[in-house]
């Protein structure tokens, strides 16, 4: 059954200062036993986490247009840089085969 995550409670608040800091939490979380609220596995979480992490380092397989790149630059810190994502965020249709982990079948 699919979880409407909007609406999930009792989730964790984490803030990181420097990559140091996730691979720690990472390990930490592994080592026990984890129980996720949404609609992931914890290896799930982790390889969308290692993705996003690896395209934002070494590029993603696309290119955006000009308007979409300067739009990202101008308002990226300001909207996802110094807030956390809302709850229920949705991976556009379009970033599926980047984004989303193997175990859904899509990931490229």
């Amino acid at each position: 059954m699919t979880v409407s995550t909007k609406g999930v409670t009792n989730r964790r608040t984490v803030s990181y200062h420097q990559y140091d800091d996730i691979v720690a939490d990472a390990e930490q979380l592994a080592a026990g036993n984890v129980k996720t609220l949404g609609n992931w596995s914890f290896p799930q979480i982790l390889e969308y986490l290692a993705i996003s992490l690896n395209t934002s380092v070494d590029g993603f397989p696309f290119a955006l247009p000009g308007p979409v790149r300067m739009f990202a630059r101008l308002f990226l810190k300001r909207m996802f840089l110094n807030k956390p994502m809302r709850p229920g965020f949705q991976i556009p249709k379009a970033g599926e085969s980047t984004f989303l982990p193997d175990e859904f079948g899509v990931s490229g």
